[in-house]
């Protein structure tokens, strides 16, 4: 009887640690899936911080080193199908 109970404890054990490492697999996964967002989000935060510095005259006489807008581009991966 005695044994029962230690391989039972044992199996749940595994089972119950499979489970957690599911969960945080899962969660690890979700955050990285965002993570490349994130990065762009905080470099125009960061940007606009330092703009925010220089005085407006100087911003809208150059417009070749204060664009309106930025443009991010990403490659396009090879041999990946959606």
């Amino acid at each position: 009887m005695y044994l029962y109970w230690v391989v039972a404890l044992i199996v749940l054990n595994v089972v119950f640690m499979n489970f957690i490492i599911a969960v945080i697999s899962e969660s690890y996964s979700r955050v990285m899936e965002n993570v490349q967002a994130e990065v762009y989000k905080v470099r125009a935060h960061m940007i606009l911080e330092r703009e925010a510095f220089i005085p407006d005259d100087t911003a809208h006489k150059n417009k070749k080193l204060f664009p309106r807008f930025i443009l991010m581009r990403q490659p396009i991966a090879v041999g990946v199908k959606d």
